[in-house]
């Protein structure tokens, strides 16, 4: 099954974790009120290192922003890191 998500720049990640893909999902957490998916992307800096950089990702469950700031589940998340499932068909 083939899993996507986008992040809050619109920088999509996949569960496909073959070389080709610079940023994966290795690790994905359902709860309540949201779901956490742990990421990494793979970037090569000035010096032609490769460097991994690891995120995460916070998906609402909740129909509207109300639902999820009335959860009792949800934990502090820095700004930014709220995100949506994406569609595999765009990829």
């Amino acid at each position: 099954m083939r899993i996507a998500v986008k992040d809050s720049m619109g920088n999509v990640f996949t569960n496909d974790m073959t070389e080709d893909n610079d940023r994966i999902i290795y690790e994905i957490h359902f709860c309540t009120s949201y779901t956490q998916v742990l990421t990494q992307s793979r970037v090569v800096n000035d010096e032609g290192e490769t460097i991994i950089n690891n995120g995460e990702i916070f998906i609402e469950c909740g129909d509207t922003a109300d639902d999820l700031a009335k959860a009792l589940d949800f934990v502090a998340i820095p700004s930014g890191s709220n995100g949506e499932w994406a569609d595999l068909c765009a990829i």
